[in-house]
């Protein structure tokens, strides 16, 4: 709610309180003035009813008379609100129901609403005919009238009834009577149900209906704590409140509510114990952002809409904090990128060897608080490194000096799991010795004249083939160190303890260059692979114009290996000349570019140089791996 605004435009409301009758024979009533004055200071309050009092026409007895009633419903108001504005009207006071045979009501009365000069020999001329009040509202272009009133027309003399000499006891107040005073957009409640008695009770100081009413509206009725207390959650209470009290006091109330209003319709607005408390902690937030301190006032926000959700000014430094910090991701990302290519860079150009070029990859993507002391110096080297403060021969040279076994080590991962079914197949084909047909150690370009196709068989015993997956996928760290264990290939540092497969290798040698033929996994590879490092891009051209254009080998589906397929090769030791691969294949292919992607922007590559995989920023220029190609055996 607003400071400098407290009071709702869009809200009327006429307020009747008789107590004093001008004619005699009419009984004084001894609360409903009270019960009156007690809802316009509530509709007035700027911290409940928030409604202006120059939106408001308050008459207490005298003033409640017949033409002032009349100007109020009939004239006043019809001119005041329009469409969208609410009309509240209540009314304390006698009702009175006259016998008329020819009435088109179902019961045969008339019902009257007594003003201050009513007179109980001529209501026809002094009273507030009911039917009168259903044409008023037709005057009322508000979608939002409720009508309560705080009277009866009860067979049984008491409370705000009276005994009228044409009356009989029979039921005056029915159903069909309010069906047709509500409709929709007009709701009407009572204080009692017909037959019933409208009670005064004197300790109250109220109406029993009126004093329940009260207490609802100053929030007690507010059922889901929201700070609104509407016209729905306001009669459940009422109900409640009234029959309870009424049957305990040895007489019967049951308040009836009759039509139908669209939306959530509020009578009153308070600031609930939980609001309060939203509105403490936004003022701390506040203090927070404003010194700085993001996080704890992010935090703090957070708290404030679990407390009060509909706290706009709290969701909206929500979001602007989000927005800063996935600014902020942003720019950390771009810079750690440039970083990478820098590092990549050095790699490529032979100037950072294979292990410090891993080793700092790792330290550049730890956190600050993730270092320890020895790391927190290297990584100041590295910065300078970067920076071309320093030069690489200084860098080596000095993390030479600082460098400690096992420091920049990533943490090794859990014991292995049990054998899946895979590595159980993989051991029970161990008998037999591995038969491949030897191979010289292959230069990086050979000139080998081409030879015709020789085949070199082996004898194998009956094995069932490892499916590997053979379709590209995105794989994010946490499922490459799964596949990793549950592969049990080898990987220096997710899967030390990885074994790898018992490979059954066979090397074909048609015209074009060695093939590869794994009969573990049922896959074709290249025993050697493109005669140079490509970039991403030109790997793709190389397997699909090259390989697949041009019938390599006699096949047009060469693809990428996946990094499950290529991480199969992966040997547990390097046995190859320093790499972590069988030496049937050749040296030149030190690391190879997969299939597999961790994003948009970053494909998973294998390096056997290290015994390790890795995710590679693909749009960098000059980043270049090998490709040795695959494809499925039939």
């Amino acid at each position: 709610m607003s400071d400098l605004n407290p009071f709702r435009r869009n809200a009327h409301a006429v307020i009747i309180g008789i107590n004093k009758y001008q004619d005699e024979k009419i009984p004084d009533l001894k609360l409903a003035r009270a019960d009156a004055e007690a809802v316009y200071q509530i509709l007035t309050d700027p911290e409940l009813g928030r409604i202006s009092p120059d939106h408001i026409i308050l008459l207490l007895d005298e003033q409640a008379t017949q033409r002032n009633i009349r100007s109020a419903i009939g004239t006043k108001i019809p001119h005041r609100a329009g469409e969208q504005d609410m009309v509240l009207i209540y009314y304390a006071g006698h009702g009175v129901p006259v016998i008329n045979p020819k009435t088109r009501a179902h019961d045969g009365m008339e019902k009257y609403l007594a003003p201050a000069d009513a007179e109980l020999d001529d209501l026809r001329a002094t009273g507030i005919a009911m039917d009168e009040i259903q044409k008023f509202f037709g005057y009322i272009e508000s979608r939002q009238v409720m009508f309560f009133i705080d009277s009866c027309y009860s067979g049984e003399a008491g409370g705000r009834t009276f005994q009228h000499p044409l009356y009989q006891k029979r039921a005056a107040l029915t159903n069909e009577f309010l069906d047709d005073l509500a409709s929709e957009g007009r709701m009407v409640l009572t204080a009692c149900d017909v037959n019933e008695v409208s009670l005064e009770i004197k300790n109250l100081g109220h109406g029993l209906f009126t004093y329940h009413l009260l207490e609802g509206l100053k929030g007690v009725a507010d059922k889901d704590q929201d700070g609104l207390v509407t016209i729905h959650e306001l009669y459940d209470y009422v109900y409640e409140q009234v029959s309870q009290q009424a049957r305990r006091m040895g007489g019967s109330m049951h308040p009836v509510q009759k039509g139908s209003l669209k939306g959530k319709i509020f009578l009153t607005q308070y600031e609930s114990a939980a609001q309060k408390q939203a509105r403490a902690l936004h003022h701390q937030a506040q203090s927070s952002s404003d010194a700085g301190k993001f996080a704890a006032a992010y935090d703090l926000w957070q708290q404030v809409i679990k407390l009060s959700p509909e706290h706009e000014s709290a969701k909206l430094r929500i979001a602007e904090i989000d927005d800063r910090r996935l600014a902020e991701q942003r720019k950390a990302q771009e810079i750690l990128e440039q970083r990478q290519a820098i590092l990549l860079n050095l790699y490529h150009e032979g100037k950072l060897p294979s292990d410090e070029f891993e080793l700092s990859l790792a330290l550049i993507e730890k956190k600050e608080n993730e270092l320890v002391a020895l790391e927190r110096k290297t990584r100041k080297l590295l910065d300078d490194l970067i920076d071309e403060k320093i030069s690489v021969s200084s860098y080596l040279k000095s993390v030479g000096l600082l460098r400690k076994p096992a420091v920049f080590k990533k943490p090794m991962s859990a014991p292995p799991a049990e054998p899946s079914a895979e590595k159980e197949e993989s051991a029970a084909i161990k008998t037999p010795p591995r038969k491949t047909a030897k191979v010289e150690k292959a230069a990086p370009k050979p000139q080998a004249a081409p030879k015709k196709s020789v085949v070199q068989k082996i004898q194998l015993p009956p094995i069932s083939k490892i499916q590997l997956r053979s379709q590209p996928a995105y794989l994010a760290e946490d499922d490459v160190k799964k596949m990793l264990k549950k592969r049990n290939f080898f990987d220096k540092d997710w899967n030390e303890p990885g074994k790898g497969l018992q490979h059954y290798y066979e090397v074909i040698e048609p015209s074009e260059a060695k093939l590869v033929i794994d009969h573990a996994t049922g896959l074709m590879w290249q025993q050697s692979g493109a005669p140079n490092r490509l970039e991403y891009s030109e790997a793709s051209n190389y397997i699909y114009q090259t390989l697949n254009g041009k019938n390599y080998a006699g096949h047009k589906d060469w693809r990428l290996p996946t990094l499950e397929e290529a991480m199969s090769l992966m040997a547990p030791q390097d046995k190859n000349g320093g790499l972590y691969i069988d030496p049937v294949f050749d040296q030149a292919q030190r690391w190879i570019w997969t299939a597999d992607q961790e994003r948009s922007n970053t494909t998973w590559v294998v390096f056997f140089d290290s015994g390790r995989c890795y995710s590679s920023l693909v749009y960098i220029s000059n980043n270049m791996s090998s490709v040795r190609a695959v494809r499925s055996v039939n």
